[in-house]
Formats: structure tokens, sequence, C-alpha cells
């Protein structure tokens, strides 16, 4: 399983995402995983979890627009999926490779 996300041609590396999401303070954690799309081949998705002190309000369009002027247009999410939790390994790391099975069995593909 490959963690990078080829959008129309371009490399996009989730990790480099997840660096910009990590800087917000709502954000508790973060996973960034490729989504299919018709177009470009995949579209980047994040998933995050908020921190206890998160604003009122903090959601995922808002977070989308803040996360989206710092990208690249090819590094662009098509969402932001405030969760409750991510999956995360045994020991304790975030499992992107749980969180992509998760979604696209979710998705019936």
């Amino acid at each position: 399983l490959k963690d990078m996300i080829a959008v129309g041609g371009f490399k996009v590396f989730p990790s480099q995402i997840e660096a910009i999401l990590y800087r917000h303070p709502a954000i508790r954690e973060a996973l960034v995983i490729g989504m299919p799309d018709a177009y470009r081949g995949e579209v980047p998705r994040a998933y995050v979890t908020l921190a206890e002190e998160a604003a009122e309000g903090t959601g995922g369009p808002a977070l989308m627009a803040w996360l989206n002027p710092q990208l690249g247009k090819h590094e662009r999410v098509d969402a932001v999926v405030v969760r409750d939790s991510l999956p995360k390994t045994m020991i304790g790391k975030l499992s992107r490779k749980d969180l992509l099975i998760e979604v696209r069995a979710a998705a019936g593909g």
C-alpha cells in the first residue's frame, strides 16, 4: 500500500498535508488518504479528530477553507471529515491503511 496520492499526474504526499493540518489549534489527530476521482484519478481527503478545546462550530468546511489556501492546486483536499476517532495500530500509531480500508468499505468499494 502506497502512501503517495497520484493527483492528475502529480505526486502528493499525505504527510505534507497532515503537517499543515497539525498547525491548526483545533486539530488533535489528522490522516490524509487518496479517494478515487473520475477526473484526476485520486484526490486527497483529510480525516481529523478535534482537540477538546476546539472552538464551537469548528467543522469540516471551516477547516477545509483554512487548509486549502496553504496548499498547491493539486494538493487541495476535497473534504475535511471530522470524526470522533481515527484507527490506530496495535502500538497506538495512526493507521492510514486501516482508515483507507474502513472508508472504502463504507463507500461500497
